[in-house]
């Protein structure tokens, strides 16, 4: 299982030595790396350490040109899964070889994804942009289109674009993720989100995040999402199962910390079948007002 990737981007930045990493995030190994780009080559260090000893267990360096970087992608993922006796399945392959693209639309993918990483409004507007521009460049490239509808049904939060349009925008985005890579597990959680928050299809959108958690058991994101909805249907013991698990996976990370606070502080009772259908109702209600 992998851990912990939202929760290990705050290590980015910090000189940490992989005992503490590793004790912070619960993980066995950590894979650290650094990678420096210059005039048209990336030169990429690449190391597997115990967290419990800080003994490398594997290691590789390539100094290579930006197309071959895909290639250097693919050796790192064989490396990893040989050094820990895994095998790397069908699934893994068929993902790989999707997410190939040209070097022009994998910098816009890259400079969307800082934008939104940055966190204010602007920076979201630009990252669209940004992913509008990855998708000129390849259209056939699916983490641009999940990127995309991410930034889309986030948008309404954070500023006055109208709903009904974030949630066409990143429908339609997500469809065609899933159309160019049916295993994208993000395509399913923004269609959840989506179903969820704006057309209060509940069987709908617990479909779909189950089916990303299925696709992708590492990630903390289906999970949480998971369990908001089972909050705001009034199962407060799957809404506590889910987001224990995903502060189990991804502890540190922060943006759904709230739902998970409000999952361990309600009330047991609430799972009586009669007041989770009430609570349905409510939420319904609501819905049907805005």
């Amino acid at each position: 299982e992998v851990w912990g990737r939202a929760s290990a981007s705050g290590f980015t930045d910090v000189n940490r030595d992989a005992a503490e990493v590793g004790a912070r995030l619960g993980g066995a190994v950590v894979l650290d790396g650094t990678l420096r780009r210059s005039a048209g080559r990336v030169r990429l260090s690449v190391r597997l350490v115990d967290a419990g000893t800080g003994a490398s267990l594997w290691s590789l360096s390539r100094d290579t040109t930006l197309t071959a970087l895909f290639d250097v992608r693919d050796e790192v993922v064989r490396g990893v899964a040989a050094t820990l006796g895994l095998e790397v399945g069908d699934r893994t392959l068929r993902r790989l070889a999707r997410r190939r693209t040209t070097t022009a639309a994998f910098d816009l993918y890259m400079m969307g994804r800082f934008r939104w990483g940055a966190g204010s409004r602007g920076d979201l507007v630009e990252a669209i942009g940004f992913y509008d521009l990855a998708i000129e460049a390849d259209s056939s490239f699916a983490p641009a289109w999940v990127a995309l509808a991410e930034a889309y049904a986030t948008l309404p939060r954070f500023t006055r674009f109208p709903p009904d349009g974030a949630r066409g925008a990143g429908a339609a985005a997500a469809r065609t993720a899933l159309q160019l890579e049916p295993e994208a597990a993000g395509a399913h959680v923004v269609l959840g989100e989506i179903l969820y928050l704006y057309e209060h299809d509940w069987a709908g959108a617990r479909s779909h995040l189950e089916r990303a958690r299925e696709l992708d058991p590492g990630d903390a994101a289906p999970r949480d999402r998971l369990c908001e909805l089972a909050l705001a249907l009034g199962e407060i013991a799957r809404a506590r199962a889910e987001c224990a698990e995903a502060r189990r996976r991804d502890p540190l990370a922060g943006p759904r910390r709230a739902a998970r606070r409000a999952a361990a502080r309600r009330p047991a009772p609430l799972d009586d079948p009669p007041e989770a259908d009430r609570r349905r109702r409510a939420v319904a209600r609501r819905g049907a007002r805005r």
